[in-house]
């Protein structure tokens, strides 16, 4: 799977009310990345957290709620919290950068 160089990797601010799964490949696809399974288990959980807290999660918090570990996450989603905020329909994360 091809991904863009993180430090090319441009993640717009702005929250759309209007996600839906198709927005969420197309999203991915413009990144280089190729939804499978995995990837959508992280934005599910994604979005089930944003919704109940109200804000987007913390990573660390997420990287719990999924089973998976930051790194796994970090794998699955190069530009790692930003990048799962952003295909999520969260919008863009700034809490914790790891690029």
């Amino acid at each position: 799977m091809a991904v863009a160089p993180r430090s090319r990797m441009r993640i717009p601010e702005v929250v759309s009310d209007a996600w839906t799964p198709d927005a969420a490949e197309r999203m991915a696809h413009e990144l280089g990345i190729a939804l499978r399974p995995a990837h959508w288990h992280v934005i599910g959980c994604a979005r089930e957290l944003r919704a109940s807290l109200g804000s987007i999660p913390d990573f660390s918090l997420l990287a719990r709620v999924t089973g998976l570990s930051i790194d796994a996450i970090c794998s699955l989603f190069p530009g790692a919290e930003r990048t799962v905020a952003w295909i999520a329909g969260l919008g863009a994360s700034t809490s914790i950068l790891l690029e």
